[in-house]
């Protein structure tokens, strides 16, 4: 079917399950149209009247005007006999009156919940402050007063949420002079109806006060609930859900880049329906459609996507997926843990704003203005579109007063970005696993855990790119990765690893990672100057072999049966090699290591070591034989004395000779 339908007049019509995919309903009156489940992706509304057709709105507003002036009569008729009956006990009318006074008092100023819990209170009250007179009086004045005040209460009570309702609810429908009309027609219905069951003068003045306290108080509270009184919002959805029962349905439809611009709507459903990155600027009446789950629950957020402008406004912690600000002005605005994934913010104005902790996987903002935002911790990802991005500086943290500009970037202060170089600035760390530690920080733990992870996923390219302290006792490991990896995943095996590790004792460590204890020692020692310092941020390293380096300090030379001294100094002054010693000639050391190979040999026989455990039983009880062996154990000691622990595991020539040498490590600390 054809999918231009600009400026026809549809009402009525189904379109439920349909594909209208990039449909044209611009400038059209599409009354009472029922698009639920409809694919509208891209579908084009702006300039449209949507809401309930003119015989349906009479009907179901003359509902609402026939239930308000209802209400005041069953009030006035349900509270003249009360007050008749206790009109000749002054003591029995000031509880009533009390009560009521306290009840429609706390209902503005705290809601209904926060009302019927003050009348509650008011009836103990009543009961425990009137004690001396009911020893009087007891049958006559102080019980039953309170009882028919809690009467009057319930009464009250039942009336303020329908009248508020019906008020809502033609509001909604037309205009708030309507709600005016209902409500002056419902204050005569009562007076007239006053007159009609008592013939009495101050009773009928009583009742008439009472009831048009009522009714004001019901005005009160449906004009608040509808400009967005949380202490109200049941009323509020009661009265809009009431008000889209015959109107136009986008209930769990799919409006993805659909545009409502500048189109009206009244009595509209968009319950459950997809609106992702949709267009409402300048749309008419949005805060009168029914909305779940969805950004447009907020009301200053509604107010935003109509206006595109919120400078200095604040969206802390809210969940605005998918929402469309394109062309925003939100300078200065504070977006601190608010979600915008998958947002268009496309040629937004976000200087100076709080992005701090702020998601935007798969945001678009292209375009967008970031000049003097402050970016802290901010979630973006691979998905997150960066061209064109507009930026002369930003803040990496949040200003305190303490620090009003915190470390800026580019660092010099006389530096900008110059067109595209944000972007290639942020790049690097864009695809990153962020493994927060936010207790009982281990260094060891860390250094051994993220080793174990690299070489488990070989394929997430795994690399340091910044270590953090943050507080007193937490930090941040981050890792630059592949862009395909699952980073989730990858976390949670890290800390798996991790919190395992915390739980061995140091000789275990040192049985079960012994091989990698070059490097780790290394990576220990960056977290622990990680650590020290309020902020650190590694370079980029690599695996050759099993040695991690850095970039500048990398060494190829194998010297193994080498015979040496004083060694080779590195680009930046290192030294590889040291004292001079001759692998051929130590009769000592070979004797030692020969000792040492054997005992190896003679575990390994008996002991399987294709695992780490099986090593770990290997190593053990070698050592334990060497401790037993003292003669051995003293020559090993002095051995080390004069020479190097790599020069004797080259000697001992064994592949766990590696996994060995931490605990002789040992014995020369204790000596």
């Amino acid at each position: 079917m054809t999918k231009n339908f600009a400026g026809k007049v549809i009402k009525g019509y189904s379109f439920r399950n349909e594909d209208l995919k990039n449909a044209d309903f611009g400038n059209c009156r599409i009354e009472s149209v029922d698009f639920t489940h409809a694919n509208l992706s891209g579908a084009n509304f702006s300039g449209a009247k949507i809401g309930v057709n003119f015989r349906w709105l009479i009907f179901i507003t003359g509902l609402l005007f026939f239930l308000s002036i209802l209400t005041g009569i069953s009030l006035t008729s349900a509270m003249a006999p009360t007050l008749k009956s206790i009109n000749g006990s002054f003591i029995s009318t000031f509880i009533v009156f009390f009560m009521a006074g306290v009840f429609l008092f706390f209902t503005a100023r705290r809601g209904l919940t926060g009302a019927l819990l003050s009348g509650g209170i008011c009836f103990v009250l009543a009961l425990i402050g009137s004690a001396p007179l009911m020893i009087i009086r007891v049958k006559n004045e102080v019980v039953p007063g309170a009882l028919n005040g809690v009467y009057i209460l319930a009464v009250t009570a039942i009336g303020i949420i329908i009248f508020a309702f019906a008020v809502a609810g033609v509001t909604v429908l037309i205009e708030w002079w309507a709600g005016v009309i209902a409500a002056i027609i419902t204050i005569k219905a009562s007076v007239a109806t006053a007159f009609l069951v008592s013939s009495n003068g101050f009773v009928q003045l009583k009742v008439t006060v009472l009831v048009g306290f009522i009714v004001a108080l019901g005005f009160y509270i449906a004009r608040n609930s509808l400009l967005g009184d949380k202490k109200f919002s049941l009323i509020r959805s009661a009265a809009i859900l009431y008000a889209t029962w015959r109107g136009t349905s986008f209930r769990e439809a799919n409006l993805t880049d659909a545009s409502f611009a500048k189109a009206t709507l009244k009595s509209t459903n968009f319950q459950n329906a997809n609106l992702t990155r949709t267009q409402w600027y300048q749309t008419q009446n949005l805060d009168r459609v029914y909305v779940r789950n969805s950004y447009l629950q907020y009301p200053e957020v509604r107010q935003l996507v109509t206006t595109l402008e919120a400078q200095e406004l604040n969206f802390d912690l809210l969940n605005l997926s998918g929402v469309n600000l394109k062309g925003a002005n939100l300078q200065d605005a504070s977006f601190i843990g608010t979600a915008l994934n998958h947002a268009n913010l496309q040629d937004v104005n976000l200087s100076r704003a709080v992005l701090k902790q702020t998601q935007l996987d798969g945001a678009d903002l292209t375009g967008a203005c970031l000049t003097g935002a402050y970016i802290e911790d901010w979630g973006i990802t691979g998905e997150t579109q960066l061209n064109g991005v507009c930026c002369e500086y930003v803040y990496m943290h949040v200003p305190t007063k303490e620090d009003p500009d915190p470390l800026r970037k580019p660092d010099n202060r006389q530096e900008i970005f110059e067109d595209g170089d944000f972007a290639d600035f942020i790049k690097p760390i864009v695809d990153t696993i962020d493994l927060y530690h936010n207790q009982g920080v281990d260094p060891r733990a860390i250094a051994i855990s993220f080793k174990q992870l690299a070489e488990n996923h070989p394929d997430a390219e795994l690399e340091i790119v910044a270590m953090e302290k943050r507080g007193q006792d937490k930090f941040l490991l981050r890792a630059k990765t592949n862009p395909n990896a699952d980073r989730s995943e990858l976390s949670a095996e890290y800390f798996s690893t991790y919190n395992y590790i915390k739980t061995l004792s140091t000789r275990e460590i040192k049985l079960l990672f012994a091989e990698k204890d070059s490097q780790i020692s290394r990576f220990e020692n960056m977290v622990i100057t990680a650590l020290e310092r309020p902020s650190f941020f590694a370079g980029t390293y690599y695996n050759q072999g099993d040695t991690m380096f850095s970039k500048e300090e990398s060494s190829n030379y194998d010297l193994r049966g080498s015979k040496f001294g004083g060694g080779f100094a590195g680009t930046k002054g290192t030294q590889t090699g040291g004292a001079f010693y001759d692998y051929s000639t130590n009769s000592t050391l070979t004797q030692t290591a020969a000792e040492i190979q054997q005992l190896l040999k003679e575990a390994e026989a008996n002991t399987p070591t294709t695992t780490n455990a099986q090593k770990m039983a290997v190593v053990a009880n070698v050592v334990d034989r060497i401790e037993q062996n003292t003669d051995l154990k003293a020559r090993v000691v002095a051995t080390l004395e004069t020479g190097s622990i790599e020069t004797l595991k080259q000697a001992i020539n064994h592949p766990l000779a590696k996994n060995l040498m931490p605990f002789i490590e040992d014995w020369m600390s204790v000596v």
